[in-house]
């Protein structure tokens, strides 16, 4: 599962690389009704999974996470603030 969650940061522009970004993954089999509302990617591994951006920062979950473009509360990986 580990790279799943690096494939899916790899295609979130500002959250991908944050420390407050959390992922919450979902597999291809799931109930696609239920999860119509969350972001979706085909992964290199050509199944569809769908997934759900919670921020630390905000406390809760960040809507269409994939074309986000600015967010002041980023902190990258390794920062010491």
């Amino acid at each position: 599962m580990n790279s799943l969650g690096k494939e899916i940061r790899a295609n979130l522009p500002e959250c991908g690389d944050c420390m407050n970004c959390k992922l919450i993954i979902w597999g291809s089999k799931a109930d696609k009704k239920e999860l119509r509302s969350q972001s979706s990617l085909t992964l290199s591994d050509d199944n569809r999974y769908y997934f759900t951006v919670r921020c630390n920062w905000l406390k809760t979950v960040i809507q269409e996470s994939p074309h986000l473009q600015k967010c002041e509360g980023k902190k990258p990986h390794g920062s010491s603030d």
